[in-house]
């Protein structure tokens, strides 16, 4: 492939393929927790955009054991879509025994609060029509690069702000709003419980299919409206969701991080921030660390597991990501 710019696949045409008689079966799946008014407003373009689609293309609503009418309302509105009723609520987890029920080679998660646009479908299942290597295909506006902050390996869309790269085909580091190929899904082990109550399962999911070799796309055809952590900020405060990020960002680089060089950064950098966290009184972070601790034997055993399943080291990853050499 052509190389232009850092990640760019200009030249890759998302819509080549749309007059192949080629077609691959796909299920979006919606995941709600006690938000009828989102389902309400959001999921009558959720159906659309599955008649819509060229490929056979069915709806779920997966219900976090909500405690409103959130399962009767869609029952009684919503003939066109499944329901699913996790036993209980496992955030972003609860994804992970849906794709193993259904059947459907391509699987789009979604949020209660998006609103995809009626095309939103086809672009997203072509990557994976035109790229045996696809695991997971991003939707506008997901274009995320790796970043390093404090030395933990974090995505970055800030890069997207003003810049033509947003409406670009490119890589996209990690994505939970996205389309991910069923098998390979399944193969990972689906999003890791470790991280619960929430992030950095999606990011683990990602870089753990990147090590092993596939590789994520960033399709900017695919368009949706996204309120933005809709039913999480309504849960956790700002300073205990900064406790989570803090300690899932230990975990993930105890878990998947191999490269030495990256690994003196983290310690180093982790030193110095624990010490400005004290300084300043940011007790969160302190918190998230103890946190960490006590998950250090859980993060050191998944180690062991998912090195058998690597076979690019972290430094190739993020080069192909976010280097120009990564569009070879």
């Amino acid at each position: 492939m052509a190389e232009n710019r850092p990640g760019d696949l200009s030249r890759l045409s998302v819509t080549s393929v749309m007059d192949s008689s080629r077609v691959l079966s796909c299920r979006i799946i919606v995941l709600n927790y006690n938000r009828r008014d989102l389902l309400e407003k959001f999921l009558p373009s959720v159906v659309a955009c599955a008649k819509a689609s060229r490929h056979p293309c069915r709806v779920t609503v997966l219900d976090n054991a909500s405690s409103d009418d959130s399962v009767d309302f869609v029952k009684r509105r919503f003939s066109e879509a499944d329901v699913v009723v996790a036993g209980q609520n496992k955030v972003l987890c609860s994804y992970n025994e849906a794709v193993r029920r259904f059947e459907e080679e391509i699987v789009i998660l979604l949020n209660n609060d998006i609103q995809p646009e009626k095309d939103f479908v086809d672009p997203l299942v072509s990557i994976f029509l035109e790229r045996e290597d696809a695991f997971f295909a991003a939707t506008h506006g997901d274009r995320s690069v790796v970043a390093i902050r404090w030395g933990l390996v974090t995505p970055d869309v800030s890069h997207l702000e003003g810049n033509r790269l947003r409406e670009e085909p490119g890589f996209a580091f990690s994505a939970g709003i996205a389309a991910f190929d069923r098998k390979k899904f399944l193969e990972l082990g689906g999003f890791d419980e470790m991280y619960l109550p929430g992030r950095y399962e999606d990011v683990d999911l990602c870089y753990r299919g990147w090590k092993k070799g596939w590789r994520g796309y960033y399709v900017p055809q695919a368009r949706k409206f996204h309120v933005g952590a809709a039913s999480f900020a309504q849960t956790f405060t700002p300073d205990e969701i900064q406790r989570m990020v803090f300690r899932n960002g230990i975990l993930f680089t105890v878990k998947n991080i191999t490269d030495v060089a990256l690994w003196v950064r983290f310690i180093l950098m982790l030193k110095l921030r624990l010490l400005s966290a004290a300084l300043l009184g940011k007790w969160f972070i302190l918190q998230g660390f103890w946190d960490a601790l006590e998950k250090l034997p859980e993060a050191l055993r998944s180690r062991k597991e998912v090195k058998r399943q690597f076979v690019l080291r972290d430094r190739e990853v993020i080069g192909r990501i976010n280097h120009p050499n990564g569009c070879r």
